[in-house]
């Protein structure tokens, strides 16, 4: 999401911030990840869903988007968790905030469904950890099969074990994404087949994976299904 000047910050969340959300509470999970959880009187009895995007403005200047975690239709309560990698505004504001605080946000929107087949592949980063949380439970929702794998920093690994037990969690080690690339490649190899794949994370890293998917797996175009988050040398997506 975009940086503005303070004056325009401010008109731009007046002029989007339709839904108001109250912070209950904040707790460090690991050394590079937040749960935050927040009450929205405006989601009770909405089709709002884990995996969707809420856009927040975190400092005078700054708005970043992040993915619902779990969402409560009957109380309006919802998480987020927030990468704290960057040690930016987005860091700031999430170990800032104190409870009770209003916090005004656009409508969410923008998820990343699962598709209709059997067979799904599903990779991402720390990033992408909602997105990958909300896919599972959408899969296996559908009785379909998920074969899933997230990239996050080594003191991040337990944390992000407990709230992805369904999926493999790789260290990340030099080249972000490159645990992917190898888990990919030794998958592929030993015939694993998907019928559609969800890439979620950081852009090259994206990229390279829906290549070698499509190139070694031979999906069509439409059966790759991608989200950036984060790209090297830019903030704010």
């Amino acid at each position: 999401m975009p940086s503005l000047p303070p004056r325009l910050a401010a008109r731009f969340e007046q002029r989007t911030g339709k839904y108001t959300s109250v912070v209950q509470q904040t707790s460090r999970l690991s050394e590079g990840l937040a749960l935050a959880r927040f009450r929205c009187d405006q989601f009770i009895g909405k089709a709002v869903g884990a995996g969707e995007h809420i856009g927040v403005r975190v400092s005078e200047r700054d708005f970043r988007h992040y993915t619902l975690f779990q969402v409560d239709a009957l109380t309006g309560e919802y998480s987020v968790v927030i990468d704290l990698a960057p040690d930016g505004p987005g860091a700031r504001w999430a170990l800032g905030h104190a409870p009770d605080q209003e916090i005004d946000m656009p409508a969410p929107a923008g998820a990343l469904r699962a598709g209709p087949a059997d067979r799904h592949l599903i990779a991402g980063d720390a990033t992408a950890l909602a997105t990958v949380r909300a896919l599972l439970d959408g899969i296996a929702g559908a009785s379909g099969h998920a074969t899933a794998a997230v990239e996050v920093p080594t003191p991040d690994v337990p944390a992000v074990a407990a709230l992805l037990s369904e999926a493999q969690v790789l260290a990340a080690h030099g080249t972000p994404g490159r645990a992917l690339d190898a888990w990919l490649s030794a998958l592929l190899t030993e015939g694993f087949q998907p019928q559609q794949a969800y890439l979620a994370g950081h852009a090259a890293s994206v990229q390279r994976l829906r290549q070698t998917v499509r190139a070694r797996a031979g999906l069509p175009r439409r059966a790759v299904h991608t989200q950036v988050y984060w790209a090297d040398g830019r903030t704010g997506l």
